[in-house]
């Protein structure tokens, strides 16, 4: 299946047309070409350039000899053992303080692990959304020295209310609806922004809205919905549409794709974006006809 291709500065975006059977058949093939580009460093690789920031500090993450799992010591004294999974990892600008994620497997199951310098604080039973929202706490990050965190609070009766804060004053206060399913707010770093996602889909209408320290993009561009707000080699891209119609399209560096866009984009109900570090991949449709499309920046 020969995709059709658009540009704009670097992205190049790929739209492969198919039908159910095309579908299945050819798109384990595209992975498989694509995992050169999509695949995550090794965990030992991680750790290896985390391990760069946290030596000069007195800390150290140590592989366990044999198996795919690392010590955590500060001046050569262990302070947690068999830890995996580790991410997130943040360290302020004056390279004095840093946070990770991590995992630990005991004979009572799995626990997610949130280490801030040499204290750790473990969480609930292992589980993804437990570690995609740290108990409604999310993952913090640094900005300069600041640490940003979001903070959720169940007000009943599916009203929820929410704030950015950093050690000394709220940034940001939200509210949103939520009452089945995944949590839906993301809250994440770009660079030296603060990045807040909230979707607001109900059913088949979907109105996200972007937050980038404080400011409501949505209101700023005049869009009526923003997904997928994510760096690629440095610049950003995201999927929005107009208030004029329900069509979904593509920004890459301040930059519409001229003449792309699509009726749906996702599948099993769901607006589904597959994110990687130089690429991002999505099922859509426009019309009757469905797509693969893989949206990407490469060497």
């Amino acid at each position: 299946i020969i995709p059709k291709v658009y540009s704009a500065d670097s992205l190049i975006v790929e739209e492969y047309p198919m039908n159910k059977e095309e579908f299945e058949a050819v798109f384990p093939v595209i992975r498989k070409n694509r995992d050169k580009w999509r695949k995550s460093p090794a965990e030992a690789v991680v750790v290896e350039k985390i391990n760069k920031k946290i030596v000069p500090l007195g800390y150290k993450l140590s592989q366990i000899k044999g198996y795919i799992a690392f010590d955590f010591y500060k001046g050569g004294i262990l302070i947690e053992t068999g830890l995996s999974d580790i991410q997130n990892f943040s360290i302020n600008k004056s390279h004095t303080h840093f946070v990770f994620f991590a995992r630990k497997r005991t004979k009572n199951g799995v626990w997610g692990l949130f280490f801030r310098d040499n204290r750790v604080e473990a969480m609930k039973e292992f589980s993804k959304p437990y570690m995609n929202y740290f108990f409604y706490k999310f993952f913090p990050f640094y900005i300069d020295d600041n640490l940003i965190s979001c903070q959720v609070n169940d007000k009943g009766h599916a009203e929820w209310e929410g704030c950015i804060k950093n050690s000394s004053q709220v940034l940001f206060q939200f509210s949103f609806l939520y009452g089945a399913g995944g949590m839906p707010i993301k809250f994440y770093q770009i660079g030296e922004n603060w990045v807040l996602k909230i979707d607001q889909s109900f059913g088949w209408k979907f109105k996200s809205r972007i937050i980038v320290n404080g400011e409501d993009l949505c209101k700023r561009f005049n869009y009526s919905g923003m997904w997928c707000y994510h760096s690629i080699k440095g610049k950003t891209f995201f999927i929005f549409s107009y208030h004029r119609d329900s069509k979904f399209r593509i920004s890459y560096n301040g930059k519409e794709i001229p003449s792309l866009w699509y009726d749906y984009i996702g599948s099993n109900g769901t607006l589904d974006i597959q994110v990687y570090e130089t690429m991002v991949d999505f099922d859509a449709r426009r019309g009757k006809q469905r797509y693969y499309v893989e949206a990407g920046v490469y060497e």
